[in-house]
């Protein structure tokens, strides 16, 4: 867990090895010293910022519509979502939806991945890269194209080799820089957590925004980077 530098899950064996221990210890009445209790885990260092600099997202901008192919597509969808690569990997096309008046996408468990966060199923507005990342996919509907789990591997692979190249950070960062971005405009903590899919711990009512409302703060941070 060290080496792999994975010590929060570490730590989270190593309390229930403690506790099985100390569990064994009380049923048989056994007098010994835990030897786990010994085990003192080491603190990784926070990086500064992992999100993207504004620099960044038009550096990743530009690249996506200069080469305009399917990786392009999917880093446009991530940009203006904060939408990791296994949600939009997954999107069918019966989960974009794109009109005069409205355009989303919906993050839904389906057969190609499962969604692992509090909503089932939740709605985020497209706007900006996001937006013409959508319409570029759904022109592949016309091309028969399809995501099949087999590719999922490969293509989150060339993802963050591309955005490593660019900016030697990876996808992950979309989502950290929605949160910075919508910060600056002073958008709601409730809103953020929504577009995110998570919440806070004891919440009163779990109640989703409507899709209105985040398409206002997602707009602002699109016009505010055209400015």
């Amino acid at each position: 867990f060290i080496d792999t530098k994975k010590i929060s899950s570490g730590k989270k064996h190593h309390k229930n090895l403690k506790k099985f221990f100390s569990d064994l210890e009380i049923y048989f009445n056994i007098k010994i010293r835990n030897p786990l209790n010994e085990i003192v885990w080491p603190e990784l260092k926070n990086k500064d910022n992992n999100s993207f600099s504004n620099a960044e997202l038009l550096l990743i901008t530009n690249d996506c519509l200069q080469k305009n192919d399917l990786i392009s597509f999917i880093i446009a969808l991530m940009q203006d979502t904060g939408c990791k690569f296994n949600e939009i990997y997954g999107l069918g096309y019966d989960d974009i939806f794109l009109s005069k008046y409205q355009n989303y996408i919906i993050i839904r468990t389906n057969k190609i991945r499962q969604i692992k966060n509090i909503y089932s199923k939740r709605t985020i507005p497209l706007v900006g890269q996001s937006l013409w990342g959508a319409k570029e996919i759904i022109k592949l509907k016309n091309k028969n194209y399809h995501f099949k789990k087999s590719n999922f591997s490969k293509l989150n692979k060339l993802v963050n080799e591309r955005l490593k190249k660019l900016t030697k950070k990876t996808s992950l960062s979309f989502g950290l820089s929605l949160i910075e971005r919508l910060k600056e405009i002073n958008c709601p903590e409730s809103i953020i957590l929504d577009l995110l899919g998570k919440t806070k711990k004891n919440i009163i009512y779990n109640q989703e925004n409507s899709i209105e409302i985040k398409l206002s703060w997602l707009s602002q941070i699109v016009n505010k980077n055209i400015n």
